[in-house]
């Protein structure tokens, strides 16, 4: 294969990223954000001792939870039940000022760990790669929707680097505290085969026992009904949630009819969401759980196989696309996923192929393939991407 030129970028280059920002912010301003909602009705109900699990709106309009919730038995909240005390905090705020907030800071999350990459990577990684990022659909949905997506990724990525920079350890115990939030991220456990032995024990060792104490924090911290709560919810298919708790919604509450527009007590009429958020992650295995594990764990194995003669970052980035096709209830936020192999990658292939690349953050959501495409692209991407002698994640400048 062609050996590219890897091209340093002086850090001026990298000022026309944060383009990005107005739209997104923009975004979040004029977005009701439905997906934190749940969350904030989550820490809210905790904070009252209600089970975050239960639509409490017969209660108050304040546990309004448009589209998620609206008159259901369950409310939005399908998290573990330790993953509730994280939005206590931004629950106690007027839920504006609590929804920009949580919006701020996976922008800034974005941010940082955009800066630590350039650095990581001897500012090789493009601009041009990094803005398409910010102007993703990915991105702007998990803005709109006030998705914990931004965050997670992040916090996954470092973990990998360290890793592959031979600490096990703490990288292993980052993915054991992401599954206290979100379970799919113990797919990327599947790279620690690639690791040698030694690591590979340390790391399965360090995960194992974080699990375990999240385990036994979840049972000490949280009432029965709550975890009772859970394992039904998680059961159920998002547009199956039975029941209806009120004959109708509290007055001058609900989605204005024939808008995307929410009306609340605790709110300015927002939207609920813009356009471009209505798009699946994996349409075709939504109600197959088990199916989707399926072809996800047998996506990850021949992914690793391709990469094997990858340094075990690219390999572990590689793993990453794959969480949506194993995640049976993915959506369009959850191409983020795909995000740090698109940059890491970008600059390593010829430039006759760097459109495909982009394909997946840029195709109308309501296609439905973007998540697809991006697990398809990591499976064969081991064999295009240029290796440098010293790869760019072995050093810092």
């Amino acid at each position: 294969m062609e050996r590219l030129e890897m091209k340093r970028h002086p850090w001026s280059d990298y000022l026309v990223c944060l383009a990005p920002i107005t739209l997104l912010v923009y975004t979040s301003l004029e977005s009701y954000c439905i997906d934190y909602r749940a969350f904030y009705l989550a820490g809210k109900a905790a904070l009252n001792n209600l089970n975050p699990y239960i639509n409490h709106i017969a209660s108050s309009g304040l546990y309004y939870g448009p589209v998620n919730a609206e008159l259901a038995l369950y409310s939005g909240w399908k998290y573990p039940p330790l993953a509730t005390f994280l939005f206590v905090p931004l629950a106690q705020l007027p839920y504006e000022t609590s929804k920009n907030l949580f919006n701020l800071i996976s922008l800034l999350t974005g941010l940082s760990s955009a800066c630590i990459a350039i650095r990581i990577s001897r500012r090789t990684i493009s601009p041009v790669a990094i803005l398409m990022a910010g102007f993703s659909f990915p991105i702007l949905a998990t803005m709109d929707r006030g998705q914990v997506e931004i965050i997670l990724v992040a916090i996954a990525t470092g973990s990998c680097y360290l890793i592959s920079r031979g600490s096990a350890r703490i990288g292993a115990a980052l993915i054991g505290i992401l599954a206290a939030f979100k379970i799919y991220p113990l797919l990327l456990c599947a790279s620690f085969t690639q690791l040698a032995r030694g690591k590979a024990l340390r790391a399965t060792t360090t995960l194992s026992v974080t699990l375990a104490i999240i385990g036994l924090m979840t049972i000490a911290w949280t009432p029965a009904p709550w975890r009772e709560s859970f394992l039904t919810r998680i059961s159920i298919a998002w547009d199956q949630v039975p029941g209806q708790v009120l004959p109708a919604l509290p007055k001058n509450t609900g989605i204005i009819e024939g808008t995307n527009t929410v009306r609340s007590v605790d709110a300015r009429n927002l939207l609920h969401s813009h356009e471009f958020v209505f798009g699946f992650g994996n349409p075709l295995l939504t109600k197959n759980a088990p199916l989707a594990a399926l072809i996800g764990v047998g996506g990850i194995a021949l992914t690793l196989r391709s990469h094997r003669h990858q340094p075990i970052f690219q390999q572990s980035l590689a793993v990453m696309p794959w969480i949506n096709v194993a995640n049976p209830l993915a959506w369009i936020m959850g191409v983020t996923w795909y995000i740090p192999l698109f940059l890491h990658s970008f600059h390593r292939v010829n430039p006759r192929l760097r459109f495909l690349l982009i394909l997946p953050l840029i195709l109308p959501p309501s296609l439905n393939g973007s998540a697809y495409l991006g697990a398809a692209i990591s499976l064969v991407i081991g064999r295009c991407v240029d290796t440098p002698a010293c790869d760019d994640t072995e050093a810092m400048s």
